[in-house]
């Protein structure tokens, strides 16, 4: 019933990792915890920041990288995504707030919306 965000990171078009939306590392997903899935989750990680956060934990470098994922960043995952370094974001659906995507843009960070026939600039990274 909930939004399936998954998210993956590439550096010389090879992946680097990935992330997906879910509950913090060891606590129970929604559907075992006896949530209302009516409701949003308070307490899921989204794709982004699980990503970026994983990177870190094993000291992945993220610098000069290229994220696709499947909605366009919220405003806390697009915060992250500029500190990180990652130098263009590639998305499929709009999320419901575009100020990620504002923030995104505004720091020189190429966004793209996926189409099957865009052209990623494999020089960014």
């Amino acid at each position: 019933m909930r939004g399936q965000v998954g998210a993956i990171l590439l550096r010389d078009k090879r992946i680097i990792a990935s992330g997906y939306n879910g509950p913090p590392e060891g606590a129970k997903h929604c559907a075992d915890n006896h949530c209302d899935l009516s409701k949003p989750c308070t307490h899921a990680v989204h794709a982004e920041a699980n990503l970026i956060a994983f990177c870190a934990k094993y000291g992945i470098a993220t610098m000069d990288s290229t994220l696709f994922v499947t909605a366009s960043p919220c405003i806390k995952c697009a915060e992250l995504i500029v500190q990180s370094g990652i130098s263009q974001v590639v998305y499929d659906s709009n999320y419901r707030d575009d100020s990620g995507s504002n923030l995104i843009m505004s720091s020189g960070i190429l966004l793209y919306k996926y189409s099957p026939t865009l052209k990623i600039n494999w020089d960014a990274e």
